[in-house]
């Protein structure tokens, strides 16, 4: 579970910014908070902010450092990331740290990073409320040696230096906290932007009954006008007697690809060493009582959207997953994501967490999340830079209506609408 995350000179973010998913003093919603040992954790948070307000500078925050680590090197063109308004930023490293919980433990990793240059790394056992405890840390002084420390003698660091890529170490022989970390760093954080979500949806579909289950469970409360979704599965010659008229061989096929046919699309997947067609069929009401099957591709871009996040919600009820939305909202109607957030933020039985951005202020509910769950992102409009912070930061009156607050500006970080007086429409 994601616990914190600092960021400093990169993007739209120039000094040192936390978001953090810790709890406040707030008691509502108890089934809200994890408990890990000793630490109370939230399930979860919405980050609001006008466009251009840095948003999506914090999601990529974490899609760049899992992508580091996952990878193990630093890429050349790595001051284009940095903080560029400020040209005192171009001699500044960029900086991230991030805190989590996993396999029983507190871990915390930094790294700073310069053009070509890996500043410092670092793990630690985190003891939140005791002295930290090193696993590794390295280094690099002014003559550009490398000067590494482990705690665990034992493990020797490997090449540094591989297609002009400086190299994040992976050690030969790893500690279980290491693995521990580097696991969850590279697997249980799970990044969904608006143009990505589709395939993990058809995958899950084609090749899980639990999920395919679980998901006509869910259209079931739903009022989305869809009864249920079916699965029918072909083979090469099965496709063929179906449309003798196929614009590809089967050579060319392989798994994980969407195949428009004159029949519509179909997804392959692989089973039994075999390519297997698989068409998903949407299933609508119809004044006949039996229910009328639509290819998935005709469906709206909001129902598919919305389709999109089912994947979201079945990691999240039995793994240790983090799941991060850019753009939650696009192409969904507010009426209709509202009562989806409702479910999650409902459900008892979750393990995971789910943060996202939005711009959908009916989301500003405090029926619907906690005060610490709602973040706000808002840009200095002297230095450009972008700053994040809790509602639970703010004192206001018990009858003030969040939603109206927020737009009229009572909590920063939204659109400044009086400039557009100017434009004279």
């Amino acid at each position: 579970m994601l616990i914190r995350f600092i960021i400093s000179n990169f993007s739209s973010i120039d000094k040192e910014v936390q978001f953090n998913l810790l709890t406040s003093p707030e008691r509502n919603f108890p089934h809200h908070v994890y408990k890990a040992e000793k630490v109370n954790i939230l399930k979860a948070a919405a980050i609001f902010g006008a466009n251009g307000a840095g948003k999506s500078t914090l999601i990529d925050a974490f899609r760049h450092l899992q992508q580091w680590v996952k990878s193990g090197s630093i890429p050349n063109a790595v001051n284009k990331l940095k903080f560029r308004i400020n040209k005192k930023n171009e001699h500044l490293p960029i900086f991230f740290e991030i805190e989590f919980y996993t396999a029983g433990m507190f871990f915390v990793y930094g790294i700073q990073v310069d053009e070509k240059l890996i500043i410092k790394e670092y793990l630690c056992e985190s003891g939140l409320k005791k002295l930290d405890k090193l696993i590794f840390k390295r280094s690099m002084d002014e003559m550009q040696n490398i000067d590494i420390e482990f705690a665990d003698k034992e493990i020797q660091l490997s090449g540094l230096l591989k297609n002009d890529e400086l190299l994040i170490s992976h050690a030969s022989i790893e500690t279980p906290q290491i693995k521990a970390a580097r696991n969850w760093l590279s697997n249980n954080m799970i990044m969904i932007s608006p143009t990505t979500g589709h395939k993990e949806l058809l995958l899950k579909l084609c090749t899980s009954d639990e999920f395919l289950s679980y998901s006509n469970q869910l259209i079931g409360t739903l009022d989305i006008c869809i009864s249920h979704i079916a699965v029918e599965k072909f083979d090469y010659d099965d496709l063929l007697a179906r449309d003798e008229y196929l614009l590809f061989p089967m050579y060319e096929i392989e798994e994980h690809k969407i195949v428009p046919t004159n029949d519509g699309k179909y997804f392959t997947t692989k089973e039994n060493g075999k390519i297997i067609f698989n068409k998903i069929i949407v299933f609508h009401p119809s004044i006949w009582n039996d229910p009328i099957g639509f290819d998935l591709a005709e469906e709206s871009e909001g129902i598919q959207r919305l389709l999109e996040f089912f994947p979201v919600f079945f990691h999240i009820h039995d793994r240790d997953t983090t799941i991060i939305i850019d753009e939650i909202n696009q192409s969904i109607n507010p009426a209709l994501l509202k009562p989806v957030i409702e479910k999650f933020m409902g459900d008892r039985k979750t393990t995971g967490q789910l943060i996202f951005t939005t711009h959908d202020s009916t989301l500003l509910d405090l029926k619907l999340l906690r005060e610490d769950e709602i973040w706000f992102a808002e840009r200095d409009s002297k230095t450009g830079a972008t700053n994040c912070y809790p509602l639970s930061d703010f004192h206001y009156p018990d009858d003030l209506n969040i939603q109206t607050g927020y737009l009229k500006g009572r909590f920063g970080a939204v659109l400044d609408l009086a400039k557009f007086k100017h434009l004279k429409w």
